[in-house]
């Protein structure tokens, strides 16, 4: 919750409006502070002395929970979480979040998404049927200037771009969404380059870590990135679309036009037939069993 309020802070600058959400975390967080103050200065050791009578196990759960917050750690520090995150989709951890949710809320989810079962069909199953209702006009694609700095690609306008489908992708590596979200975008990136399609990762950190050059580089290299990447550190690109939110998928037409968005995890099956469906609008080929 911290970091949600940081950061809307640090995007939208500082008002009233932003003051305000923070000031009432940092009250709640002292009011809680203080009552267990005042509870244990009344009860003295009597509290912890009763509290580890009543549960014995306490001590070995606390030393297990320490060992692995520790691994945790370890796993963080080598980058072998961003590793593991960018060779798998998250497509299963997200039918099991919504099944759990569903169990606890009944009524409270939308239908799982198709993608695990899309990805076992034929691929002629995805192809774009002629009948297909035409994607709408979103607005016009705005400006990628502004970046900070470019990987794998000089800088990229949406000139450079004009006759090609674009797939624009609003990430940062430390966002576990991003990072479940990421291997079905570098797969499109190959599957389609033939096809016209041009993916554009644009890097916007939530964190200080992730505005260095050198861990953008490296967590590019581990999740296996081979697509240009704008570095926007100073939220320049990520204003000029009016995004708000990590992980957020655009698709520009041939024409420069945006046809399609969406925000968050999923709708994998649903993307991939956007993106077959603007290719065979620029008058492209998609092959039925690429």
């Amino acid at each position: 919750m911290l970091g949600l309020i940081l950061t809307t802070s640090a995007l939208e600058g500082g008002s009233v409006a932003t003051a305000l959400p923070l000031l009432a975390y940092a009250a709640g967080a002292s009011a809680m502070l203080f009552a267990v103050r005042v509870l244990v200065g009344r009860t003295g050791r009597r509290l912890p002395a009763a509290l580890r009578a009543a549960v014995p196990w306490a001590g070995a759960t606390t030393r297990l929970a320490g060992a692995a917050v520790l691994a945790a750690v370890v796993l963080i520090a080598a980058g072998w979480d961003t590793s593991l995150a960018a060779a798998f989709p998250g497509t299963g951890l997200e039918r099991l979040e919504k099944g759990w949710l569903e169990r606890v809320r009944p009524g409270s989810q939308p239908a799982a998404d198709a993608a695990p079962e899309a990805a076992r069909l034929p691929q002629a199953v995805l192809v774009a049927a002629p009948e297909a209702p035409p994607l709408p006009v979103l607005g016009t694609m705005p400006s990628l200037s502004g970046a900070s700095g470019w990987l794998q690609s000089p800088p990229l306008a949406p000139a450079d771009l004009r006759g090609k489908v674009v797939l624009i992708d609003f990430w940062t590596f430390g966002c576990v969404n991003c990072q479940r979200a990421l291997p079905s975008v570098r797969d499109w990136a190959k599957r389609y380059r033939g096809d016209g399609l041009v993916v554009v990762g644009v890097h916007a950190p939530e964190f200080a870590f992730e505005r260095d050059r050198a861990n953008v580089e490296r967590a590019v290299r581990r999740m296996g990135l081979d697509f240009p990447i704008a570095i926007d550190n100073d939220f320049a690109v990520w204003k000029a679309w009016s995004n708000q939110h990590w992980p957020t998928l655009y698709l520009v037409d041939a024409q420069g036009r945006v046809r399609w968005r969406h925000i968050g995890e999923g709708a994998y099956a649903e993307t991939e037939q956007a993106i077959r469906q603007l290719l065979d609008e620029a008058k492209r080929s998609v092959p039925a069993g690429s």
